[in-house]
């Protein structure tokens, strides 16, 4: 870089020695750090471990006991207890275990419902036969549940990929205008300069008076130049600031200068065909597409199991005398229920297809989304890289041709005219080039958004 980019860039970062440089991936980590949206999504680990829990907990241990007593004239008419310990098990055929106590005894108790004055126990356990052999409702919504931490962390990665990209773009925003700033700062420096040169010449009686007015009217064009960008600077600060907050909930305040925009570096073509294919990996969107299909494929099977005949075996241990615990008695059966018409069942069944099949569709058009976005963020890096290129040279020469007119100038062989005119071409050359860099930073920003690992850059990854 000629001399004159150089020395542009000084005056701001010198003015500012004081404050620390805050590098892109320090102020990344800042932003996930305390930002209510990274924060929020790191909530949703919470969330699904609270669903998971509660799925589980459809499979604890329930008990229900029931009491009641009734005496009249002095004779017990009924004294009847009756406690169930049941627990269904995640398996196959849904089995329950239960146990049980019950006692009733007095003298309006149904003959078949009396039991001894210590009372009966039982233990069985009852097993699905049709319905609910592969899956049923507690164990699909486990399963769903089980699939809910993946969600969370897909919910999460997309919150933080989305938060990074857009801070970071505003980031970048904020070291491009630092660094026109600079050169515009040192456009005016030159302009002071030149204009108390030309004074002296015309106190001198070297030059004509309209010399100083030109160049005082530079010089006010410049400071004009400097105060807009400046503007544009303090503005692009706030704009940064905002994504910084601190632990409390408070605003964070925006301390530091940006690191110089970084030139633009070749890419590496292994390495960018490697994150192509884990882009598919990556991407929280296709994550969140694939989970959502294997619900919903876990609400086919369930409605799948809901078409068949729900039939409930079971046997039972009875010790029917606990004050003569000798005797054991067995019993057996089953239970059945469905409805003669078939209309719920099937429509249940049809639904469920349906959202799969949607769902389906979405996981396709998700990779094919991602798909381009790759494919849009690989060619704004080859184009803004291309651009560097050519602007690069372009403010290379401006800068020569600056630096031949200003000691032409100095030599008396040019006019005021054409040397503000070269230097301010330099300067518009100086700003494109921060501008391309700038573009090619804003261009890896979105394709790292692309194959989702933005919000990973704090780790340097």
């Amino acid at each position: 870089m000629g001399a004159f980019l150089v020395l542009a860039l000084w005056p701001v970062f010198a003015a500012a020695e004081s404050l620390a440089v805050v590098p892109l991936a320090e102020f990344v980590a800042q932003v996930l750090e305390a930002n209510p949206k990274a924060r929020a999504a790191d909530l949703e680990r919470d969330v699904a471990g609270a669903e998971l829990r509660a799925a589980e907990g459809a499979f604890g241990p329930m008990l229900r006991s029931k009491t009641d007593f009734k005496q009249k004239d002095g004779r017990s008419k009924t004294d009847r207890s009756n406690t169930v310990i049941e627990m269904p098990l995640p398996w196959r055929f849904g089995p329950r275990v239960y146990a049980g106590y019950r006692r009733n005894v007095g003298t309006n108790i149904n003959a078949e419902d009396v039991t001894t004055d210590s009372g009966e126990s039982k233990v069985g356990v009852a097993l699905s036969l049709l319905q609910g052999v592969r899956t049923d409702s507690r164990r699909a919504a486990l399963s769903k549940a089980e699939l809910r931490p993946d969600l969370a962390e897909a919910v999460r990665r997309f919150e933080r990929n989305s938060l990074v990209r857009a801070a970071a773009i505003k980031y970048s925003e904020w070291a491009e205008a630092t660094e026109v700033v600079a050169i515009q700062q040192d456009l005016l420096s030159l302009a002071k300069k030149r204009a108390e040169f030309v004074e002296r010449r015309v106190a001198e009686g070297e030059a004509a008076p309209i010399a100083s007015v030109e160049a005082a009217q530079q010089l006010a064009q410049r400071e004009g130049d400097v105060l807009k960008a400046r503007s544009k600077l303090e503005q692009s600060a706030i704009d940064v600031a905002v994504y910084l907050w601190n632990g409390d909930g408070s605003p964070r305040s925006l301390v530091g200068v940006p690191e110089p925009v970084p030139a633009p570096a070749q890419l590496e073509a292994a390495r960018i065909a490697e994150e192509r294919l884990e882009a598919a990996r990556l991407r929280p969107e296709i994550a969140r597409a694939r989970l959502a299909l294997a619900r919903a494929e876990i609400d086919v099977a369930l409605a799948n199991e809901l078409w068949w005949p729900k039939v409930e075996a079971f046997a039972e241990s009875i010790q029917s005398d606990l004050g003569s615990p000798d005797g054991d008695q067995f019993k057996v059966g089953f239970s059945i229920s469905h409805p003669l018409w078939f209309r719920q069942p099937n429509a249940q069944r049809t639904l469920a297809r349906i959202a799969a099949n949607r769902a389906w569709l979405k996981q396709l058009t998700a990779q094919r989304a991602v798909d381009a976005d790759v494919d849009r963020a690989l060619v704004g890096l080859e184009r803004t890289l291309e651009r560097y290129g050519t602007v690069e040279r372009d403010a290379q020469l401006a800068d020569r041709l600056a630096a031949a007119e200003r000691e032409r100038f100095d030599a008396g062989e040019s006019s005021l005219l054409v040397v503000n005119l070269r230097e301010r071409a330099a300067a518009e050359a100086a700003n494109r080039l921060v501008n391309a860099k700038a573009e090619y930073l804003r261009a890896v920003i979105s394709y790292r958004w692309a194959i989702g690992t933005a919000s990973e850059w704090s780790s340097g990854a």
